[in-house]
């Protein structure tokens, strides 16, 4: 795996044991907490750099089924046409 030369989509996916341990301000503190796991990513070389100029970052949260922490991420780069098109 190389880092995509182009902006990519990064999906945060937190998953936590109940409602009572989602982080509650969405706008902010969610994206503010994935800081840290796309800085790994990022050290891994599985992404170029963190700013908005390389990933258009989308955090979200859920109950997870099996009642345990875990995190998702996801890199969508935008296929040749779609980049080339937009």
């Amino acid at each position: 795996w190389l880092a995509p030369p182009v902006r990519v989509r990064v999906d945060v996916e937190r998953f936590v044991p109940s409602t009572r341990h989602f982080i509650k301000d969405t706008v902010h503190n969610l994206a503010f907490s994935s800081k840290a796991v796309i800085d790994c990513v990022v050290k891994a070389g599985f992404l170029r750099d963190d700013s908005d100029q390389h990933i258009d970052l989308h955090c979200t949260q859920a109950v997870s089924p099996d009642g345990l922490d875990w995190t998702v991420i996801t890199i969508t780069a935008p296929s040749a046409t779609e980049h080339y098109t937009s």
